[in-house]
């Protein structure tokens, strides 16, 4: 989401979501089909992610030039449809385990930003947190915790546990990504170390240990592994994995520029890895 809500819509940049099938051998560089642009919309569609059986992609889009709302898309029907209601505006929906409910941030008529858990098919929700309202975005993580970067400037890493809402503060001048390492108590998370360079960090919540894994130069901020613990951003039109089993080092995925797309900014897999979701700027 953006760091406020959003009133006007010119205010809103214009991004596309655009899917691609994958094929995946156990390591390294798989095979993709040309990438399909199932947001079909001028305007801010963002925030993909897919359920837990990969055959669906929930979405925040702005299409009433108003306010956001989460959007569903079946791959296999093809079928887009809008599945929040409220009268105001939700942002970065992330389906739960057991894809019968879904979390979002909601901009709350006083402006604070809350996570909201919603039924799948419902158009009511439960607040989850009350007292944590200054919620930009969010990671889920074991145990009824969750990883929050919390406004304001300078944006802070804090741990909620669900029951308690105690925070416990990890870092600070964090990127907006914070994605979970596969099969770990842990998870990853971008400090913007300064201008000539940004660090990528791993935080395990078990044994409160930190471990610096690279750095990269400031711009993209946005990553997501892969089912195989690839960890995966892009530049430009190029998609790029971190291989963060192994030798600890980038290597091209795909350069798409051929197909047309010039900014790749947000990424997601299906839990199976036969489909990628890109956010892209639209031209």
């Amino acid at each position: 989401m953006l760091v406020t809500c959003i009133s006007r819509a010119q205010e809103v940049p214009g991004f596309e979501i655009y899917l691609l099938e994958l094929q995946f051998p156990p390591y390294g560089n798989g095979l993709y089909s040309a990438p399909v642009n199932i947001s079909q919309h001028i305007g801010y569609d963002n925030q993909p992610s897919f359920s837990p059986k990969g055959d669906q992609i929930i979405f925040t889009s702005m299409r009433d030039g108003q306010q956001t709302d989460i959007y569903r898309y079946t791959l296999v029907s093809k079928k887009l449809e809008q599945i929040t209601f409220s009268t105001t505006s939700e942002y970065s929906p992330m389906f739960d385990e057991d894809g019968k409910r879904f979390t979002v941030v909601r901009v709350e008529q006083d402006g604070a930003q809350r996570l909201w858990q919603i039924p799948v098919g419902k158009s009511k929700g439960k607040l989850l947190m009350r007292d944590v309202y200054d919620v930009g975005y969010y990671a889920p993580l074991r145990d009824n915790q969750y990883a929050c970067f919390i406004l304001p400037e300078p944006f802070s890493l804090r741990i909620f546990n669900k029951r308690e809402q105690r925070p416990l503060v990890i870092d600070r001048n964090i990127g907006r990504s914070m994605q979970p390492v596969p099969g770990a108590p842990a998870f990853v998370y971008l400090v913007k170390t300064d201008s000539s360079s940004w660090t990528i960090k791993e935080y395990n919540y078990e044994t409160k240990k930190f471990t610096q894994i690279t750095t990269i130069e400031p711009g993209p901020e946005d990553f997501c592994f892969d089912p195989n613990g690839m960890l995966y951003m892009a530049r430009g039109s190029s998609l790029y994995y971190f291989d963060y089993l192994r030798s600890r080092q980038w290597y091209l995925f795909a350069d798409l520029a051929a197909f047309g797309i010039t900014d790749i900014y947000r990424i997601a897999f299906s839990p199976d890895g036969q489909h990628m979701a890109i956010v892209v700027a639209e031209q």
